[in-house]
């Protein structure tokens, strides 16, 4: 009989990023993320309580303590989103999604009269 060996799985989401130097899964990641949030329990942006920590400067490897940042989910995912996309989406001082993609900004069935105006990031790219 021989033993059957698990082939390693490929890291995958936040753990395929090669310059990850400690999987987010792993005990020393859970030991230094306890350690930042028990430093500083707030989120460093808007002051509620912190629930990830975040590589400030976006690097997954550098895991100097001045770099790793207590932010809650909201910043976190928001600060993310702005490193990717440039900005992030929400929705302009109208209520309107300031993604010039999204299907909320087509033209409406009763005319644009039935709309305000677009907010300024859609004005300044020329989709209004």
């Amino acid at each position: 009989m021989t033993a059957s060996r698990k082939r390693p799985s490929r890291p995958s989401g936040r753990d395929a990023d090669p310059r990850r130097t400690i999987p987010l899964n792993s005990h020393r990641w859970q030991r230094l993320r306890a350690a930042v949030l028990a430093r500083e329990p707030l989120c460093r942006d808007c002051k509620h309580v912190a629930t990830d920590v975040d590589h400030d400067d976006g690097n997954p490897g550098n895991n100097r303590p001045e770099n790793l940042v207590p932010r809650c989910h909201s910043c976190h995912s928001t600060k993310t989103m702005r490193e990717q996309h440039g900005s992030p989406y929400g929705c302009d001082v109208n209520g309107w999604p300031t993604d010039p993609r999204s299907h909320w900004n087509e033209k409406s069935l009763e005319g644009d009269a039935a709309r305000p105006p677009p907010g300024p990031f859609l004005q300044r790219n020329g989709r209004g």
